[in-house]
């Protein structure tokens, strides 16, 4: 039998290994409701988490989460920050004029666009800005440019009036002309298009001048021509080359049927063989171009020399019996050549 002094039971026998501690109901039972609220809490919290993440239209964790009404957004009773979202996109997205989301959106005024403060204001100030046509405040006044080589002006407005101005000066040296480039030309100097029109210019002048006289005796040739005034001489030249063209050479069967030309200059033949076509050449022919039926006129470089006045003058004598087709439409053509000044 265990005898033990009376009063020291718990510790001795906390000594001897037995009972740890002896039952306390008001210590126990708090405990209890300890750990009964931690694990409601635990349970609520996972619930609250639970419901804040949901993304359920209608029950998301926004929809459960109340906000302060914001004037502007929504009505009075968009109270919850789903609502609030929910508005201020439908704001933003409207395309409505004087109420688009752009119409919303607050922007720092810029010096270019005055005093519009909204998005939605600065750019309709900036397109009317850039639409403009006053002179110095035009849309092409406010567009920058970077700098070309050879132009002034920081703007698209003030390098495109000083190109203006450049193509319409007149300066030597700086002509419009002088600034546009031109590709090169083979046998004329130069790489604008004034040097080319320069050098072009030359090339005509030092080429001798020919002068063309033409005339023309219409319908049938049945007789001979008379001495007819081609011109006069503008100045000192030569007579470079004459002769006669028929649109129809005629036919005579058998018998000789031709038309010989001779000019004069102060009543004195070009010619030492005179031009002459007869009707066994092609109808159109001329006494240019060798063929049959065709006689080329050799010019007299001794009397081929004209003078400012020098009466020019032309005729042609036929030779005809009984033709079945007639000579017609006789043209003279004749070139004088002035040599360069």
């Amino acid at each position: 039998m265990d005898v033990r002094p009376v009063g020291t039971g718990f510790r001795a026998r906390q000594e001897d290994g037995g009972l740890e501690s002896p039952p306390h109901p008001e210590r126990d039972g708090a405990d209890s409701r300890k750990g009964e609220f931690t694990m409601r809490m635990r349970t609520h919290l996972a619930r609250m988490e639970a419901a804040a993440a949901a993304e359920t239209d209608g029950s998301s964790g926004a929809d459960l989460i109340a906000a302060t009404p914001i004037s502007g957004i929504g009505s009075a009773n968009t109270d919850t920050v789903q609502e609030i979202l929910e508005a201020l996109d439908t704001l933003l997205k409207a395309v409505t004029d004087s109420a688009s989301g752009a119409d919303h959106i607050g922007m720092t005024a810029i010096t270019e666009t005055g005093a519009a403060a909204t998005v939605q204001s600065v750019i309709e100030a900036l397109i009317t800005r850039l639409k403009a046509v006053t002179d110095s405040a035009s849309g092409a006044d406010l567009v920058g440019m970077t700098a070309t080589a050879g132009v002034t002006g920081a703007t698209v407005q003030a390098q495109i009036e000083w190109i203006a101005a450049r193509l319409q000066a007149v300066t030597d040296s700086a002509s419009g002309a002088d600034l546009v480039a031109a590709t090169a030309i083979s046998g004329w100097a130069g790489a604008t298009v004034q040097a080319i029109l320069e050098a072009a210019k030359t090339y005509v002048d030092a080429r001798p001048k020919i002068v063309v006289l033409k005339s023309l005796t219409a319908g049938n040739v049945t007789s001979s021509i008379t001495s007819a005034t081609l011109g006069f001489g503008h100045g000192a030249g030569a007579i470079t080359m004459a002769g006669i063209q028929l649109a129809e050479t005629g036919a005579d069967g058998t018998d000789a049927l031709t038309l010989e030309m001779d000019l004069k200059i102060g009543g004195t033949s070009v010619f030492t063989t005179k031009p002459k076509l007869a009707c066994t050449a092609a109808d159109g022919a001329s006494t240019f171009v060798a063929g049959t039926g065709i006689t080329l006129g050799v010019i007299d470089t001794a009397h081929d020399d004209v003078v400012l006045g020098s009466l020019i003058t032309c005729e042609a004598a036929i030779v005809r019996t009984t033709p079945e087709t007639e000579m017609a439409n006789c043209t003279f053509y004749v070139e004088i050549t002035y040599p360069a000044p």
